[in-house]
């Protein structure tokens, strides 16, 4: 019986109001009862307000200490790694990302997806139609995350402008 563990993260702090972390626990709790797992919940893998654009959850966050626990055989080849969609584990830009996904499948873990409802296992790796599509959602997550970086910042950019000619910046200023 495989051990599966559910990575919930979302970017933003607004985003635990909703019900984004309902629908991912949920998801993974389906989806073990469907196969047999057994949901391990001895690591938290909960990246609450944490970005996935530049891997900070890969690098410090709930993730990173998975990828930990992978490397000193805590996490066992034949695990599963639950994620409700590809963007929840990296929006790096794509070479990133891929590594990281593959470094995850190369471990002996599988990843489930559930939007696509996809399983990715080792053997996806060698495998170019199952490497596609995670490349697309790959692909369009970091330019989604690019481009909101960059609104951000020219939005800032604009209110300090306005700020240098006497306009506050916001209403609390």
């Amino acid at each position: 019986m495989s051990r599966a563990f559910s990575y919930i993260r979302f970017s933003s702090k607004k985003q635990q109001k909703g019900e984004s972390f309902r629908r991912q626990a949920e998801f993974a709790i389906e989806v073990c009862k469907e196969n047999g797992w057994v949901l391990d919940e001895s690591l938290t893998l909960n990246d609450l307000g944490v970005s996935a654009f530049r891997g900070t959850n890969a690098k410090v966050g709930a993730l990173g200490g998975f990828l930990e626990a992978i490397r000193t055989g805590r996490v066992l080849r034949g695990s599963v790694l639950i994620i409700e969609s590809i963007d929840r584990l990296s929006r790096s830009k794509v070479g990133e990302a891929l590594q990281l996904f593959i470094s995850i499948l190369n471990s002996g873990v599988s990843i489930v997806t559930r939007e696509p409802r996809r399983t990715y296992s080792q053997d996806s790796i060698n495998d170019i139609a199952a490497l596609l599509e995670p490349l697309i959602y790959m692909s369009r997550a970091h330019e989604e995350s690019a481009t909101k970086s960059f609104r951000l910042k020219d939005a800032w950019a604009k209110k300090k402008e306005r700020a240098a000619q006497g306009t506050p910046m916001t209403k609390m200023a």
